[in-house]
């Protein structure tokens, strides 16, 4: 067996693979165990480690374990998500870790992948304000990047320490406590080709994003009229969305924000931007989608939310990553605006092209 195995090229048994590997991982997993030629071939080849979902200290220690242990031209990261919740995770591991440890750990872990194959990044860290210890946004240069999804305290030094990703197309920012001064000139120099831009669970908008998003209309509505501004996001964007964070309630009396002070920089905001009071109000098709502001939540409700967004956090990465959700890759590496092309050769619950668990 090992022997017939041996010489056949590795791309061809890797469409084999693929074809029988089509459940949930299982198959691939024994396949690892019991056949030496298989684990050869992952090994010799890095299919194995395409698409990697990694959730924990423990596990992002390990993955940086493994991926020492390959060639760095084997560490052929497509796709990769990096995930600590600390103890909303509720379980045993649950203790949010040392930001010491934490930060450089992903940092780490970016730079030993191949920085010439990963297209679809995400990041999501436990906590919004972390002063001594402050991811950078984009820690090494990543040519090849295309989606990039970031959530926790990131700060404006997380910006200006930012390496670029010239191919990047799609930014999410889901919860950072405040956009960084020159978000926009940022923005430029980061991602020049970023088409859309989201930025969820906005606290507090301040006059900053009110300005680009005015900047960001008028080069849309009327091009022929508008130059560009200082701190213009990239040119070839395409869509804004916004949406804003519920107040919370806090069940101390004297303790926490009021619902004024949360309220009152929404209300400036909307004197320079329009916010729907509805959900059937939205134009999703829009170049500026404004979210309505979500209404008041008891304290209580605050853990099932941030459950729920993770989940939204996830479901995103699984979007870019297998195409669905009007996210496709194309086999040379690009992006449609539309979503159309080719799919990644390997199947979606390809046990072989599925996300590796550590």
């Amino acid at each position: 067996m090992s022997l017939l195995l041996s010489i056949i090229p590795s791309e061809i048994l890797t469409a084999i693979f693929s074809s029988a590997c089509t459940d949930t991982g299982e198959t691939g997993r024994q396949l690892n165990l019991v056949c030496k030629a298989f684990r050869d071939l992952c090994t010799a080849t890095g299919v194995d480690l395409q698409y990697a979902s990694v959730r924990g200290v423990r596990r992002m220690q390990r993955f940086l374990q493994v991926l020492g242990g390959r060639d760095k031209t084997l560490r052929k990261v497509r796709s990769l998500m990096l995930v600590e919740r600390g103890w909303l995770e509720r379980n045993e591991e649950a203790q949010t870790p040392d930001t010491a440890v934490l930060v450089p750990l992903v940092h780490e872990i970016l730079q030993a992948i191949s920085a010439d194959h990963l297209e679809v990044l995400s990041v999501y860290f436990p906590f919004w304000n972390c002063p001594s210890h402050v991811p950078v946004l984009i820690p090494v240069h990543l040519p090849q990047l295309l989606h990039l999804s970031v959530s926790g305290p990131y700060d404006n030094g997380s910006f200006v320490s930012s390496a670029t990703a010239p191919k990047l197309m799609r930014l999410h920012i889901f919860n950072i406590a405040r956009l960084p001064t020159n978000f926009g000139d940022h923005l430029a120099r980061i991602a020049p080709c970023l088409t859309h831009l989201k930025v969820s669970n906005i606290d507090s908008p301040d006059p900053d994003l009110g300005r680009i998003c005015k900047s960001f209309l008028l080069s849309r509505t009327h091009p022929s009229q508008s130059s560009p501004q200082p701190d213009h996001p990239p040119l070839p964007l395409q869509q804004i969305t916004l949406d804003f964070r519920p107040f919370y309630r806090s069940p101390f009396k004297r303790c926490g924000t009021s619902i004024l002070e949360h309220i009152a920089p929404i209300m400036a905001f909307r004197q320079s931007m329009p916010i729907p009071a509805q959900m059937s109000d939205v134009d999703f098709a829009a170049p500026l989608i404004v979210l309505p502001v979500p209404k008041a939540r008891e304290h209580a409700a605050w853990i099932d939310d941030e459950d729920e967004c993770f989940e939204l956090f996830k479901g995103c990465w699984e979007c870019q990553t297998f195409g669905r959700g009007g996210v496709s890759w194309m086999s040379s590496g690009n992006v449609r605006s539309d979503g159309s092309g080719t799919m990644s050769p390997l199947p979606q619950h390809s046990s072989v092209g599925t996300p590796s668990q550590y």
